[in-house]
């Protein structure tokens, strides 16, 4: 049994293409919560996520307004601290549709797969894991490809 309930768990899709994919978007996003937390914070109990399903003119503007960094990225992750996280609030993924594709496509990989990918490194994210210098970059990536693997996906972050 996953340590949420479905109803624990918002996702919004804010920009239309959004619709258009090949597989249940709802489906693998719950499928991919459930074994993030399930192998990294099995205690934790979810009561509170949102999942922002957007495109790059919203990912510019808060990329802008919290990294002040003027243009998309694919995830943002936006949590609450340490004490709503505790009672099981994890906060807030925004996800931007045209960077996700534009990105999955460079790198050869299917949009699920980038999905997915990025998914899990926005939860990573949300439960205190970081990539700001050389020894976070490893752990977070290590448990990164590892979860990928339940869902055979390859390790992203080798370069052929």
């Amino acid at each position: 049994m996953p340590p949420f309930d479905a109803s624990d768990i918002v996702i919004s899709r804010e920009f239309s293409a959004w619709g258009n994919l090949p597989f249940d978007i709802e489906k693998e996003t719950l499928s991919v919560i459930s074994e993030v937390l399930g192998k990294i914070s099995p205690d934790l109990r979810l009561r509170e996520l949102s999942i922002i399903l957007a495109n790059d003119d919203m990912l510019r503007h808060l990329n802008k307004g919290y990294r002040h960094q003027d243009k998309p990225t694919n995830v943002l992750s936006f949590g609450y601290g340490e004490e709503p996280l505790k009672a099981g609030i994890l906060g807030d993924l925004f996800l931007s549709f045209e960077t996700l594709a534009r990105e999955a496509a460079e790198q050869q990989k299917t949009f699920r797969d980038h999905y997915i990918h990025l998914i899990i490194h926005g939860i990573l994210h949300l439960l205190g894991y970081d990539h700001e210098n050389e020894g976070e970059a490893k752990v977070m990536e290590d448990l990164e490809i590892q979860l990928l693997e339940r869902f055979n996906i390859s390790n992203p972050y080798v370069m052929e």
